[in-house]
């Protein structure tokens, strides 16, 4: 068989092609041609071809697609492919592939030039019809009169979800969400090529609206003008730039975006938070003019962020206040193909954080110094830190205790039953405090106050312990002793009010039956020894009492002593009725026995109340002062019928309701215009002329009557109210002479009785001073008078205020001179002008020559102190012939005029005003 038939019969394929140009290939490259194909692709000999790629002589990237798919699929249909000539000079050809065994044959026909075109033409629109449906990005060809769908690609029917058919049958109006004139305009715009890029939102066939970016342009076909429109979905890119902004905006740190000369583009709200600025106070400005300094200039800083590498540094930066604030820095770069584009800045206030770090750093600091000692373990129980304090209170180093159990403390003082609480407590509520026994390293027991907390994550898990304990044995001791002193009586070891109190509360809080019983017992006439034998003497003898009293009673019984000279006693568990009674005559008999104090033998006698529960009160505040008034009782009743003790009856309480009855109408009396003023005159006695006018209270109550100034001046100085009266009785005793002088009795001087409580008011000197200037009365026509028991006041702290008193002119007096303690030499010290000698004294000295000498004393000494002499309750002429004779200056009683009225007062003035013409 020659050449030609062995080559026919390799090809096998059902043509001659030895009338064609052909190559052979193998593994892409040329393996053989025959003689048309190098004139075809004019090439001289057949070596020059043999040994090229194949591809190489392919004009275009889609046929060398075609050539590879043809040849791995087998397909054997004719396509025109362009080719290169060795001038480069490219041609169109039919082409055949043929694959025969591992080889591949090329066999090529020559197109004339008219087909050539023709088919040129037809192989452009093919392959651009097949770019347009195979393109991946969504295309529509849209008429822009009308806005029908002339045409769409598969990625336009994969992304709307619409069948073919039916995408071509709609318009772009029915995707478009605009409204229908809307979208006529924009492609108007589109047709006249004035823009040609749109942002419009696209319904999708599910429903779904989609952000698309569309490129529309015109195009003529078959002389139609249409709109190319290739649409991109940009729904998560403008979600994405929208996240962007929100982040960027929002970011709780503070960021800046730079252009690459480092100048500010934007800035976010932290960044005005941070460093106090607006945007258009930095914007386009260098950074480092703003915040004082950045490594703009630093050529390795540079260098890092062009490779794209984040920097980070820590320093401080400038607010618009100039305020340093100390910062933590990120810097990157924004890249973008590989080229940075701008750089971001963020910015995190490590203000509070370095305040953080020092706090905890002191704090670290305070628990290692604490005087308390300070202990963590984690959650299995092992210590893993502890302080110095820890470690001289157990005993243990550091070294010894880290990573033991705290259970090496472990004193065996407490029941397992007890820590199994104790950790119940820790587990469920976080923490336990209180006393426990704990072992030092040397064996010694001591008390010890733990506090101890758990400390959780953030996932509320344990993860570790703290326990701050502290060595309470010392502090123990000193409780106890405090104890016993808050609660104990100093001088005779019994216990005092605010105990037995607490006790007779307690007592009464678990009794069921009348089977506690209270005694009350005061020494009579005790006053008597501190005064004569001194308080030493007192004390001794009140520690002896208390001896007596306890020997008396029983151990389950209580003894207090409540202050001075008064005991009281709690009975409890009574065996009968009579036991309190018992008991109280048993402690009377004992105390009848003289006590021996300092080699003296002292007779002393008790006066003793009881009140029982519940029949004489249900509650302590009740039973004492039951008792109290039954004890009163039994003092006022031994006189008489010598009975030391008095059980409390009802009865006993009417006279303090009587009391307490009397001040609550007191205390409406000057508001029921019930109190009125009589004035006793005060005469010179040698002339038994009128001087002075001592102003009397008198109450006269609309149900009671007349009530006497003796019973209701006491109720008003233990109630208070001595004060509002007193006032009362100031200032119209004063309103009332200064009518006297106005009337023509201008010398007329108003004495005005004051109680020891009005002058323990800091305040006083001024409120009489402003009731004189407000009715414009002169205070040398004013004398206040003081009875003498301001002597047994602390005088020195009310001798300031008549000092002041003094000072403004006012005279002062002593009130009933001779019934008190006081001497003229312990009042010398007081700025007193006038005594005022008791009625007492006064009375007798017309009987008897020795009744003279007290008042001659008193009148004599007075005078030697320049004080003058006012004598009360002058009722017979030789009282007043005998006060002349001692050269008594002044003097008042009934001889001379009772107590009277105001009119019946001035009409005796009146009366002397014509004696004298």
């Amino acid at each position: 068989m020659d050449k030609k038939s062995k080559l026919h019969h390799v090809l096998s394929p059902p043509m001659n092609i030895e009338d064609h140009p052909f190559v052979i290939l193998k593994d892409e490259y040329i393996l053989s041609c025959n003689d048309l194909a190098l004139n075809l692709f004019q090439y001289t000999s057949k070596e020059e071809l043999i040994g090229l790629k194949f591809y190489q002589l392919v004009f275009d990237e889609f046929d060398r697609k075609r050539f590879k798919r043809n040849i791995t699929n087998n397909i054997t249909k004719a396509f025109k492919c362009t080719y290169f000539r060795k001038n480069n000079e490219k041609f169109l050809v039919n082409t055949k592939v043929f694959t025969k065994g591992t080889s591949i044959y090329i066999v090529m026909n020559r197109i004339d030039q008219d087909d050539q075109i023709q088919d040129t033409s037809r192989e452009m629109k093919d392959r651009y019809k097949y770019l347009f449906e195979n393109h991946r990005d969504v295309m529509l060809l849209i008429d822009p009169e009308t806005g029908s769908i002339i045409e769409c690609n598969k990625s336009a029917v994969s992304y709307y979800g619409y069948e073919e058919e039916i995408l071509l049958g709609m318009k772009i109006q029915d995707i478009n969400m605009l409204e229908d004139h809307e979208i006529y305009k924009e492609m108007q715009i589109a047709k006249r090529e004035e823009r040609n890029l749109f942002y419009f939102s696209h319904r999708l066939a599910n429903g779904e609206i989609r952000d698309t970016e569309v490129y529309s342009v015109p195009i003529k076909l078959e002389d139609k003008q249409l709109l190319y429109s290739i649409v991109y979905d940009v729904t998560e890119m403008r979600l994405q730039k929208t996240f962007f902004e929100h982040l960027f905006k929002n970011s709780p740190l503070a960021i800046v975006m730079l252009n690459n000369k480092y100048r500010i583009i934007d800035i976010n709200e932290n960044f005005k938070k941070l460093f106090q600025y607006d945007l258009n106070d930095v914007k386009s400005k260098q950074i480092r003019e703003v915040l004082y300094y950045e490594d703009v200039d630093n050529t390795n800083f540079c260098k890092m962020l062009e490779k794209g590498i984040f920097v980070r540094r820590t320093g401080k930066r400038k607010k618009k206040d100039n305020t340093m604030i100390d910062v933590d820095i990120l810097i990157y770069p924004i890249i973008n193909n590989r080229q940075r584009i701008g750089i971001f800045v963020i910015y995190t206030d490590k203000t509070e954080k370095m305040k953080y770090e020092r706090e905890l750093k002191l704090f670290a600091k305070a628990l290692e110094n604490n005087t308390e000692g300070i202990m963590i373990t984690d959650k299995e129980g092992s210590i893993s830190w502890a302080n110095v304090a820890f470690t001289q209170i157990t005993g243990y180093c550091f070294d010894e205790v880290i990573g033991k159990n705290p259970r090496i403390l472990k004193s065996d003082k407490h029941t397992n039953k007890f820590y199994k609480q104790m950790w119940d407590a820790i587990l469920k509520e976080g923490k336990w405090k209180g006393e426990i026994f704990n072992k030092h390293k040397n064996g010694q027991i001591y008390t010890q106050w733990l506090n101890i907390y758990s400390i959780k994550d953030e996932n509320n898990q344990i993860t570790h312990f703290t326990a701050i304990i502290s060595d309470i044995t010392e502090r123990k001791k000193k409780e106890e002793k405090i104890e016993y002193m808050a609660f104990r009586d100093a001088l005779t070891g019994l216990y005092n009010r605010t105990f037995f109190i607490n006790q007779l509360n307690h007592e009464i809080s678990k009794t069921q039956n009348e089977n506690i019983a209270i005694l009350f017992l005061d020494l009579d006439d005790f006053k008597r020894i501190n005064d004569t034998l001194g308080h030493s003497v007192g004390d001794k003898v009140l520690k002896e009492v208390s001896v007596i009293i306890k020997k008396c009673v029983r151990e389950i019984d209580w003894v207090a002593r409540i202050g001075g000279d008064e005991f009281m006693i709690l009975l409890s568990q009574l065996q009968n009725k009579t036991m309190p009674s018992d008991i109280a005559n048993y402690i009377i008999n004992a105390l009848n026995e003289p006590v021996r104090v300092d080699k003296k033998s002292l007779r002393i006698s008790v006066s003793i109340g009881i009140s029982q529960y519940p029949k004489d009160g249900k509650d302590a505040e009740t039973l004492i002062k039951n008792a109290d008034i039954a004890m009163y009782k039994a003092k006022e009743n031994k006189n008489t019928d010598k009975k030391h003790s008095m059980l409390f009856h009802p009865s006993m309480d009417k006279e303090v309701n009587q009391e307490f009855l009397l001040s609550n109408h007191l205390r409406y009396a000057i508001e029921k215009k019930e109190l009125y003023i009589y004035y006793q005159p005060i005469v010179e006695v040698h002339t038994e002329k009128i001087v002075a006018a001592e102003a009397l209270l008198r109450w006269k109550h609309p149900e009671f009557g007349l009530i006497s100034p003796e019973e209701f001046i006491p109720v008003a100085e233990k109630t208070g109210l001595i004060n509002e009266i007193g006032k009362w009785v100031l200032k119209n005793a004063c309103i009332q002479n200064k009518r006297w002088q106005n009337q023509g009795y201008s010398s007329l001087t108003i004495c005005v009785n004051i109680s020891v409580n009005q002058l323990k008011q800091k305040e006083f000197p001024q409120l009489v001073g402003n009731i004189l200037n407000e009715i414009n009365f002169d205070p040398k026509y004013l004398e206040l008078e003081i009875t003498e028991s301001i002597s047994t006041e602390n005088v020195e702290n009310i001798e300031n205020i008549l000092y002041d008193l003094k000072r403004l002119g006012i005279s002062l007096s002593i009130d009933d001179f001779g019934t008190g303690y006081s001497s003229l030499a312990k009042l010398r010290q007081l700025p007193i002008s006038k005594l005022k000698i008791d009625k007492s004294f006064i009375s007798d000295i017309d009987d008897q020559l020795t009744n003279i000498q007290i008042p001659s004393a008193i009148i004599a000494m007075a005078k030697s102190l320049n004080i003058k002499v006012v004598a009360e309750g002058i009722e017979t002429k030789k009282q007043l012939e005998c006060l002349k004779d001692l050269a008594c200056e002044f003097g008042q009683g009934y001889l001379l005029s009772p107590p009277v009225d105001k009119d019946s007062f001035e009409r005796i003035l009146h009366l002397q005003s014509l004696k004298e013409k």
